[in-house]
């Protein structure tokens, strides 16, 4: 999280931390071109990423908005 907010702060943009409301993002971040809605994922050590059968039905529907860093 801390990563995403640090980056999305540079770049200018205004952001609420939404993870603790149970939607399907944990990030909204809004600025003068558009609106981002950001999933954060963490890892405890180095490996694959898993999304759940609703995050990847969720993922399939916003590809052309999916960036990752």
């Amino acid at each position: 999280m801390r990563v995403a907010l640090e980056h999305e702060r540079r770049e200018g943009r205004e952001h609420r931390d939404v993870s603790q409301e149970f939607l399907e993002y944990d990030i909204v971040f809004w600025g003068a071109e558009k609106t981002c809605y950001i999933e954060v994922k963490a890892f405890a050590t180095t490996g694959l990423m898993e999304l759940i059968p609703h995050e990847w039905q969720l993922a399939r529907g916003w590809a052309r908005t999916i960036v990752s860093t």
